[in-house]
């Protein structure tokens, strides 16, 4: 497989002094790409995407808004199109006929072919120029000197020959002018000023050699000189990536998964022996770009083995950092970097192959953060300051609390829970970092016979942090639930457990119990044991009982106290007497929840009663039902986790309400 396009090769240090940040959006064309070409074609003062594939006979435009969107695809090029059928093929954008508009040329079967624009978003008019053969990549420079673009092209047949077109200004080109370079057919090509001496130099490259050739100034080049640098160079760009007046030149080499940096010797023209980076796997596309805005060029590649792009950042000396890597579409092949929003900072898209959407890269502002710009950085590892059940009366999930204040460089934090099965920490959720420091685990589904519930057992918890580059960190070490259990007026429960290399926070547990079910909940004693009895067990048939862990040293999301302390679950919690509600589902519906606020209630008897609780076990709300539907409006409280208690002469239930 062999292509070659615009693509952005990061360079790698060991310290940086800014980190690089990518946020990906995928556009559809409605098809697969494989070359991809940018400019202003419609002549609003924004850049445009255009991109075809090896395979499809039609040319596709996506209209850009300025801010980093793209618009619907539309056919831009149609008739006679004719892209070569294999994955040697490539496009790019410049006005060469000076009329002000952006014109596109591309590699044909045995020729270039030229689209005129009209500047509306339009070909109408086009040629072709005969080379030896199949361009492979092509590239624009004044060969010549005489301030008009000219054209190479590298071709695929064997020998190696690279064309030179030049161009006379009105968009019509010469007679090929053919240069020799190695036995074999040539993938990529670039120019540069290799020697300093003001002319125009090309680099070209074939399965395993890069071939150099200094220009004459007057279109003519010298002798190809090769160099040797991995394997199946199949991408080749070149910036001066050690500041020392002289282009250099980087390759991405597929088969070894790298890219081969060459730096110039100066004014002789050669290069010094190829030093090679870990670049994913099948490092497809390269370019060279400033991306995190330092002064010093970097480079970006198309990984087209992890759908991604791997992006290094340059050090000013010639040496690169480890790629810091981010999410594309499926088969990124093609990569262009352009400032798609106008904010002065390079952004990337990528044509991808196997796949019917394009990718565009936005180049956000780098995070402030500590450790960001250290080689291999990773978020903060978080810390769960408890793990609670979620409410004062029901009870029925574990909710787990955390102080985000400490962390920047925050999207969300992603929550785990062990899997009673596999032993493996299974990801249950996240929150944002707007929102409250705290969730709630319904998953009672997920990761055993009984899931999470917290009424059959302890759970293991941890966190992590997701920041605003996508990058999840390390997980935090775990936190344990409480679980207590009864055996008659006998009650045991396990400690508040947390993982090695952090401090235990529990100082002691309280015994308690609700005498009849109705919230009030009273201490019977307070023990740094792990059991104790309850020497009036039987006079209090319709009683719960449960254990609150302290020690905590944290304020998660408010000062009140019940977030200092961790509830256990409760044990005998079924009311004797009392028909639940809970267990005729279709006597009552509550919707939306979520809400904002407005909850409508719909019940099918009468109801005697209904009370709102905050976590705290306070009512916030109160309030007669009849028959029928109602809505409950509670906008004015504080978003969290709300009890929707319900009661008749016969029948009681509890319902969870979240307001948003």
């Amino acid at each position: 497989m062999r292509k070659i396009l615009f693509i952005i090769l990061i360079i790698c240090i060991k310290q940086l002094s800014a980190q690089v940040c990518f946020t990906s959006t995928n556009f559809p064309v409605g098809v697969d790409s494989t070359i991809i070409a940018c400019a202003d074609f419609n002549s609003d003062g924004k850049l445009d995407l255009v991109v075809a594939s090896y395979n499809i006979n039609g040319l596709y435009m996506l209209i850009g808004d300025g801010q980093g969107s793209f618009g619907v695809a539309n056919i831009a090029y149609a008739p006679g199109f004719g892209l070569p059928p294999s994955y040697e093929s490539c496009m790019i954008s410049s006005d060469f006929n000076n009329d002000g508009k952006a014109d596109l040329a591309y590699g044909n079967p045995g020729s270039v072919k030229v689209l005129y624009g009209d500047g509306s978003g339009g070909f109408p008019t086009t040629n072709s120029f005969v080379v030896s053969s199949s361009p492979s990549s092509i590239c624009s420079a004044d060969f010549n000197g005489d301030g008009k673009t000219d054209l190479a092209t590298a071709n695929s047949g064997n020998p190696g020959i690279i064309s030179i077109l030049l161009g006379d200004g009105a968009g019509n080109f010469s007679t090929h002018a053919d240069f020799f370079a190695g036995s074999l057919g040539l993938w990529a090509i670039t120019s540069g000023d290799f020697n300093g001496d003001s002319k125009v130099d090309i680099a070209t490259s074939n399965y395993d050699s890069l071939w150099v050739l200094l220009g004459n100034g007057s279109g003519s080049f010298g002798t190809a000189i090769e160099y040797k640098a991995g394997a199946e160079l199949i991408s080749i760009c070149s910036k001066d990536f050690n500041a020392d007046g002289f282009a250099d030149i980087a390759v991405s080499n597929t088969n070894s998964n790298d890219v081969s940096v060459l730096l110039s010797k100066g004014a002789s023209g050669l290069f010094n022996p190829a030093i090679s980076y870990p670049a994913g796997s099948m490092p497809w596309s390269v370019i060279s770009a400033d991306f995190n805005s330092d002064g010093k060029s970097d480079l970006a590649i198309a990984d087209v083995g992890n759908n991604s792009v791997s992006v290094m950042l340059g050090s000013g000396t010639g040496s690169f950092s480890a790629a810091y890597t981010f999410t594309t579409d499926s088969n990124p092949w093609a990569i262009l970097s352009a400032d798609f929003n106008g904010d002065g900072k390079p952004d990337l898209a990528t044509a991808n192959e196997n796949s019917s959407k394009i990718s565009v890269l936005l180049n956000v502002v780098t995070p402030a953060c500590t450790g960001c710009g250290i080689l291999n950085y990773s978020p903060a590892v978080p810390n769960i300051c408890m793990v609670t059940t979620d409410s004062v009366s029901n009870y029925n999930y574990n909710m787990i609390t955390w102080d985000k204040t400490p962390y920047n460089n925050v999207d969300s934090f992603i929550v785990y829970r062990k899997d009673a099965i596999t032993s493996n920490y299974l990801r249950i959720g996240s929150v944002s970092k707007n929102s409250l420091s705290e969730f709630t685990d319904t998953a009672l589904s997920v990761g055993g016979p009984n899931g999470g519930n917290p009424k059959y057992s302890s759970w293991l918890y941890k966190l992590a942090i997701r920041d605003t580059c996508g990058n999840i960190g390390t997980q935090s070490p775990y936190h344990q639930s409480m679980f207590v259990q009864k055996s008659g007026s006998n009650f045991s429960w396990n400690a508040y457990a947390v993982e090695s290399g952090q401090t235990n926070p529990i100082t002691g547990y309280s015994f308690l119990r609700d005498d009849n079910n109705t919230g009030n909940w009273h201490v019977l004693v307070n023990t740094t044991g792990l059991s104790s009895t309850d020497p009036n067990y039987a006079n209090y048939p319709n009683g719960n009982w449960r254990i609150d862990a302290f020690g905590f040293n944290c304020t998660p999301i408010r000062t009140q106290n019940t977030y200092l302390k961790s509830h256990s679950n409760t044990t005998n919690q079924a009311v004797t007497g009392i028909n639940q509600l809970a267990s005729k589902n279709e006597q009552i519906t509550i919707y939306p929840n979520p809400s904002s606020g407005k909850f409508t209630v719909k019940c099918s008897e009468k109801i005697s009663s209904i009370e709102i609780k905050n976590l705290l076990g306070e009512k916030v709300y109160s309030s007669n039902l009849p028959i029928g539907q109602s809505t409950i409006d509670i906008s004015d409280k504080e978003p969290g986790i709300y009890f929707l208690t319900i009661q008749s002469t016969t029948s009681s239930t509890t319902k969870k309400l979240i307001l948003e």
